[in-house]
């Protein structure tokens, strides 16, 4: 079995949302976050990764942005492979930033009223979904896992809780 480990990025601006819409034939015309694969010296940092992908594809760099949050990691079984996929989100600080061209699609601002209308890899409809129709939005990270393969897919969601205070000894 192989691991695919990706990380992406949604970015914000008031009621609006960064998407890449793909050129490639594999993906033509759906709509992606900003992002790619893990480099062999990222596979530990998610955040390292979504941060060269951002910069590669659209130019942007961090001092762009503000919020930035790991909110979601994805899971889907593909048969044979299984994709891994840190989804973050950000805002907008610099409004008047010049996006570059990218060589694998063309970036969109769409308005969220609209966002769901556009083709969409199941994991982003699902994730996006999720994010939009919570009204509390916090800091926790949660995991996405897709139970079935049907149509877009069902996902469950559920928060991943930091140890950061658990006491592993055994007494």
């Amino acid at each position: 079995m192989i691991l695919k480990n990706m990380a992406g990025i949604y970015i914000l601006d008031g009621d609006k949302i960064l998407l890449l819409k793909r050129s490639k034939t594999e993906s033509l015309n759906e709509y992606y976050s900003i992002g790619g694969r893990f480099e062999p010296d990222e596979l530990n940092n998610p955040f390292r990764c979504v941060m060269r992908e951002l910069e590669e594809e659209s130019g942007l760099l961090e001092s762009h942005l503000t919020d930035i949050k790991l909110k979601y990691v994805s899971f889907r079984n593909y048969g044979n492979y299984i994709t891994q996929n840190y989804l973050f989100f950000a805002k907008l600080k610099d409004k008047d930033i010049i996006l570059k061209d990218c060589d694998e699609g063309t970036f969109e601002w769409v308005n969220i009223e609209d966002l769901f209308s556009k083709k969409m890899p199941p994991t982003s409809f699902a994730c996006l979904k999720h994010y939009f129709s919570n009204e509390e939005k916090n800091d926790s990270i949660l995991m996405a896992a897709a139970t079935n393969n049907n149509g877009y897919g069902e996902y469950i969601f559920t928060e991943l809780v930091s140890f950061d205070n658990f006491n592993f000894d055994k007494e």
